[in-house]
């Protein structure tokens, strides 16, 4: 401190002390009128009333309940004895208060935490990443889109390696009146940067993403690359999977060495309304891919570290494993994991300079959040009660279902990523507000009726069973008042789309 020695920092504590204090009432009112967070969820946590999922509203003087998760971020609940450790502490805290430019420098603590996330999750996820990339950056949308980056920007190498490219740009060969032959003398642009996604899918606004998500009026302003998109199963039906597949595998010959990536959530479509996908629909898409030569992507944002139970979705229905795979949310950082087969490609995107970096290369205090979420899940007496903590509150959902047939149609769970489906006439914003009502917090997704609940992996039996309390309160009100009006209480969920990375 002998920097400061000449200078008193006294008042920077009234100034912070005084923020504080005002937040409840004219920060608060900052916050609504001139920030985009005006669509968050409408109380005002405490952190210093708030533990586990349980959050005290400054507003009302209440505890809520959290089932919604921040969109399944919330990793062990609010003031988590995980990181108030002296040791865990005392990293959090020095790389909070060094924010370091991690694409330029290393820190014993940066070091210390890869190693942790490494050995802790990455390895966890199966041979084939065992000698793989692991690429950190603020935020799963901007890291689904450097996942897409380094895809395109390894299949355009691997073309030019083999004397492959094209006369025209991307925009250009896939507009209706586009030139099919070449000129020649006329200049040669990249080939290799189409990339397929799936229908009802949402993995982002950022650059690239924006052009895999379709159909959302947040990012109808925004221009948009030629990218396809093909359908979803809609069952798990054999002939439904063979449709889909037989036109990712049409669309795959159309394109040819023009396609770097097929981009996919990782088991699980959650803005599409929490859809199950069939391991054999993955597998057809390994069998594509690996025929046609271009890379497969798994979306993970909300699905992975360990919200189905695993440390990624994939692992828990036994499809094949990605090349690329993407986590977020519970990992406080955005996180790409390239497989071992793309790390020892001669041209990959993720080994050559400057192609992917970011300035931060992820937040300090991010990654040392989750490097000490990633150890700590591999102690066995916090991980192992987990399933059934899952177990017991999916079987209280479907008692719920059985007990209440007019407001709930069924229910799904795979881990923590636990599904309700309304009946045609309960909306899902009914059944949310009514929740809300309740103290009880729950997420929606762009199917009118169906509800998520997003617990954190630290979820106790206390607030499950309260949980269930709420939510059969809330099914009473819409037994006998079938038609809730929705208020502006989850302002976020009247919208037809969402935030989702």
């Amino acid at each position: 401190m002998t920097f400061f020695k000449h200078i008193s920092l006294g008042p920077l504590k009234h100034m912070l002390d005084a923020a504080i204090e005002a937040a409840p009432h004219a920060g608060r009112h900052i916050v609504e009128t001139h920030t985009s967070a005006a669509e968050s969820v409408p109380i005002l946590i405490d952190l210093d009333k708030s533990y586990g999922a349980r959050l005290y509203d400054r507003r009302r003087n209440t505890l809520f309940l959290d089932f919604h998760g921040g969109f399944g971020s919330d990793t062990f609940g609010r003031n988590s004895p995980v990181f108030q450790t002296p040791e865990a502490t005392r990293l959090l805290l020095q790389m909070a208060q060094n924010k370091t430019a991690h694409s330029d420098f290393s820190t014993t603590g940066y070091v210390a935490c890869i190693n942790l996330i490494w050995n802790h999750y990455v390895q966890l996820l199966g041979p084939t990443f065992t000698e793989g990339h692991l690429h950190l950056i603020d935020g799963g949308s901007m890291a689904m889109n450097q996942a897409i980056a380094a895809a395109i920007g390894t299949k355009v190498a691997q073309n030019k390696n083999e004397g492959l490219c094209s006369p025209q740009p991307l925009t250009s060969r896939y507009a209706p009146s586009s030139r099919t032959a070449p000129i020649p003398g006329e200049k040669q642009y990249p080939l290799g940067q189409m990339v397929i996604s799936f229908g009802d899918s949402f993995h982002g606004r950022d650059g690239l993403t924006a052009s895999l998500s379709k159909g959302s009026y947040k990012l109808e302003a925004l221009p948009k690359l030629p990218f396809v998109q093909v359908d979803t199963p809609k069952s798990s039906e054999p002939t439904e999977i063979d449709r889909c597949l037989a036109q990712l595998e049409s669309e795959a010959r159309r394109l040819g060495p023009d396609l770097a990536a097929v981009v996919i959530e990782d088991a699980i479509q959650c803005e599409g309304g929490d859809n199950h996908l069939p391991r054999q629909f993955y597998e057809g898409i390994r069998r594509i891919a690996d025929h046609h030569n271009f890379f497969v992507i798994y979306d993970g944002v909300q699905t992975g570290f360990y919200s189905s139970g695993d440390p990624a979705a994939f692992l828990t229905i036994g499809s094949p494993p990605p090349d690329i795979y993407v986590t977020g949310k519970k990992t406080s950082v955005g996180c790409v994991i390239a497989n071992t087969k793309i790390a020892h490609l001669p041209d990959n995107a993720f080994k050559s300079p400057g192609k992917l970096d970011s300035t931060f290369g992820g937040d300090s205090a991010c990654i040392a959040r989750f490097a000490i979420a990633a150890a700590v899940m591999q102690i066995p007496a916090f991980k192992d009660p987990m399933a059934g903590r899952y177990h017991r509150l999916a079987e209280g959902l479907r008692e719920l279902a059985t007990t209440f047939p007019n407001v709930i149609k069924g229910t799904r769970q795979m881990g923590a990523l636990l599904t309700i489906d309304t009946m045609p006439h309960i909306s899902g914003a009914d059944l949310i507000q009514a929740a809300f009502d309740n103290h009880l917090l729950l997420l929606q997704t762009r199917n009118p009726n169906i509800v998520r609940l997003r617990p954190n992996l630290n979820i106790q039996d206390d607030e499950i069973i309260d949980c269930l309390a709420a939510l059969q309160t809330a099914c009473k009100t819409l037994t006998t008042t079938p038609s809730v009006t929705p208020s502006d209480t989850q302002s976020e969920f009247n919208t037809t789309d969402e935030s989702e990375n």
